[in-house]
């Protein structure tokens, strides 16, 4: 890959840009470099790939960006954002999207755009996602972490392709049915009580519902294929019940502290990690202290 750094030098009200002509740009940053705006002067060359704004001051996004027909990747995290134009979904080559800390309000049902792999909308504003969603046929990873949804579109179960789904830290109590394809779901810090309402997520091997207000007893064992989850910071009155799939359970600062059950080796055969404060518990069957988890002996 051909990677440029544009340095842009404001002089007496011209810009000034440093870059070499050969041999052809596929890769173009202005990370960090302080710009508030992109010249109309900027040549958009056809072969660039690449295009990093991110950690600037920008306040709208040129629309001739769209002249980068082959772009891949466009990222405009940390910028003061407010809008994207929809004048972006003519880059029918964009795989990779990330505007996350932007301050947006709001995703352009436009920009859900068929070619995309990984859409990066973290740390903003958003209420909602467009029910559009669904024509994203080729996204495997969707992060809206850090915003304030308080729910998801039910057209996110048609995505074939997603297989990462981060939705910590929002405001969520129901979730509609996922797709079969999802491996990895994170639901840090919302407000789930039950994993029961997780529908149609049948090959999840990594959960985390930390912080969400669980009770009772929980029980995971619909997820046939977990092997990692995360459940710190509930209120879980007794030891959930695992699938036999599971490798490593974090259950750390529940309230009250949990019993692990003696016989859990027995039943999670594949269990090999429990993490959580095991000042004055006992070991179960097959498994010994350190630090503050239990380990399965060798």
């Amino acid at each position: 890959m051909d990677c440029y750094r544009m340095r842009a030098n404001f002089i007496y009200g011209s810009w000034e840009f440093l870059l070499s002509e050969t041999p052809p740009i596929t890769y173009i940053t202005f990370e960090s470099s302080s710009i508030f705006t992109i010249p109309d002067n900027f040549v958009y060359s056809p072969n660039v790939r690449t295009l990093d704004l991110s950690r600037n001051f920008l306040h709208d996004v040129p629309v001739t960006i769209c002249n980068l027909i082959n772009l891949q990747s466009l990222q405009l995290w940390v910028n003061p954002l407010t809008r994207l134009p929809i004048e972006l979904a003519a880059l029918t080559s964009l795989q990779d999207l990330n505007v996350s800390s932007t301050h947006l309000p709001v995703y352009p049902r436009e920009l859900c755009l068929p070619s995309l792999r990984t859409l990066i909308l973290g740390d903003n504003t958003l209420t909602t996602l467009p029910d559009e969603i669904s024509n994203m046929t080729s996204l495997t990873e969707l992060n809206v972490g850090l915003n304030s949804l308080t729910h998801v579109p039910a057209t996110i179960a048609n995505m074939p392709s997603l297989r990462l789904l981060h939705l910590f830290s929002n405001h969520l109590s129901a979730l509609p049915l996922l797709p079969s394809s999802l491996v990895e779901l994170d639901l840090w810090s919302n407000q789930i009580h039950t994993p029961d309402i997780l529908h149609g997520c049948t090959a999840l091997t990594t959960l985390n519902l930390g912080k969400n207000g669980l009770t009772g007893t929980p029980n995971f064992t619909q997820f046939t294929c977990l092997h990692t989850l995360k459940i710190t910071f509930n209120t879980m009155a007794t030891f959930p019940i695992l699938p036999p799939s599971i490798e490593e359970v974090d259950i750390g600062f529940n309230t009250p502290v949990l019993t692990v059950p003696e016989d859990i080796g027995h039943h999670c055969p594949n269990l090999k990690k429990i993490i959580l404060p095991t000042q004055g518990l006992a070991a179960p069957t097959g498994f010994t202290e350190t630090r503050n988890w239990f380990i399965r002996k060798l």
